[in-house]
């Protein structure tokens, strides 16, 4: 068995096999993205009986961990040509996955996006297909021609039947019931009943969402730069209302939740307290919340180091970015996925893609890292998601994390190899 979010790892050793000398890399070193036909890290589940290589082993790391400042081991996705697929793990497909939570009970939620789908891996890291439909239907309404025809892209109804467009972002509630992001519309598949239901339509571009441990529903709205919240007093009729932020006013503003301002509010993540933690351009915002009452503060970020995006290396700088011991003066360009820790570390993956041609030479290339924020606001970098050869073969490209109390980071990660999904154990 393998552990879960939440769940402790074990050790283990496997006669004839022991763990990897630091520096010498296997065969099959767990490289993401790899194929190379041979059994390693990265064919094993953390955890297993692995020799001690995996990270949930204890093991000692390869020279590509070392090089990254982690210990990396794959814990489900695969790299094929076809783009959709259940069953163990290692062999699950996954295509243009955007998010995923996890329950007390070590299962993961994902959102499949480029399958319309809602994907299950539970503890023992098999995968299925919770809710959606693959291969969705497609209709021509009455009277018309096949060609006023189109692919069905919505309907609630039993989880097995329902039908999503493209779901991006996804979190839980108390009850088990799972929130989805969907277009313009967030959707609930509820765990008792398996039914989809639409909770809210009409949202704008929604960056994050998250429960409050009131089992209230926040929600980022990107282009009005706000935040929200669903009032489910009457659970058939919910309401969204602006919670921080002032509806189309984007500038950097602490205070009082309603004069407060943000930039390009996205990620939310609540820590055990209750407070509401928010990526906001190049800064870490966090939402202390009172009762009725909220306040914004800068945890991290100067606000410098924002990348250009789709510049040209050479005739665009790109601003590196910066630690330090005071957070405000660090620098967070790219702020994106983001997880809070049972301790109250917020992790936050900072980084850009940047392409181009110079000279005929065409490039493109990603430079992302994952930034750990002490409550202090102390900002330092623990994983370095570059490739350490210099190509595109070994980076990962972190797109939604989540923290566990055993020190483990589950990380989503997307490039030209397939989305999979990692576990990584940062070094000391």
């Amino acid at each position: 068995g393998s552990p879960g979010p939440g769940v402790a790892p074990r050790a283990s050793a496997r006669p004839g096999r022991g763990p990897i000398p630091a520096g010498q890399p296997s065969p099959g070193d767990g490289e993401p993205g790899a194929d190379d036909g041979e059994p390693g890290p990265d064919d094993a589940e953390p955890g297993a009986d692995d020799g001690g290589t995996s990270p949930a082993a204890g093991g000692a790391a390869s020279a590509w961990d070392a090089a990254r400042g982690a210990e990396v081991a794959l814990y489900a996705g695969t790299s094929a040509a076809v783009e959709y697929g259940d069953g163990p793990a290692d062999k699950a497909i996954f295509h243009n996955a955007t998010d995923f939570a996890a329950d007390a009970e070590g299962n993961l939620y994902v959102a499949d996006g480029g399958n319309h789908v809602i994907r299950l891996i539970t503890p023992a890291r098999v995968v299925s297909t919770l809710a959606g439909v693959y291969d969705r239907p497609f209709e021509v309404p009455e009277g018309k021609s096949v060609f006023e025809g189109d692919i069905v892209t919505f309907r609630d109804g039993p989880r097995a039947s329902a039908i999503f467009g493209t779901p991006s972002r996804l979190t839980l509630d108390a009850a088990g019931n799972v929130w989805v992001v969907d277009g313009s519309r967030i959707r609930v598949v509820n765990r008792k009943s398996g039914n989809v239901t639409t909770a809210l339509g009409g949202v704008g571009d929604v960056g994050g969402l998250a429960v409050g441990p009131t089992g209230a529903v926040y929600f980022t709205e990107v282009d009005q730069a706000v935040i929200k919240k669903i009032d489910l007093s009457d659970p058939r009729s919910p309401v969204a209302s602006v919670f921080a932020g002032v509806p189309g006013e984007k500038a950097h503003q602490d205070g009082d939740a309603g004069v407060a301002r943000f930039k390009y509010p996205t990620r939310l993540a609540f820590d055990a307290a209750g407070d509401l933690y928010v990526t906001d351009a190049s800064r870490v915002r966090k939402i202390a919340i009172d009762g009725e009452a909220a306040e914004v503060t800068t945890l991290a970020g100067s606000g410098a180091g924002m990348p250009k995006f789709n510049t040209v290396v050479g005739k665009e700088p790109i601003p590196d970015n910066f630690d330090g011991a005071d957070g405000l003066d660090a620098q967070l360009g790219g702020a994106s996925a983001m997880a809070v820790a049972p301790d109250g570390v917020v992790y936050v993956v900072t980084g850009y893609n940047t392409w181009g041609c110079i000279d005929g030479d065409c490039f493109d290339s990603d430079h992302w890292q994952i930034r750990q924020v002490k409550p202090d606001g102390s900002v330092s970098t623990i994983v370095d998601c570059d490739d350490p050869d210099g190509t595109k073969r070994k980076s990962l490209v972190p797109i939604a994390m989540r923290a566990t109390a055993e020190g483990l980071l589950f990380v989503l990660s997307a490039d030209f190899a397939g989305t999979k999904l990692f576990v990584l154990r940062p070094k000391p």
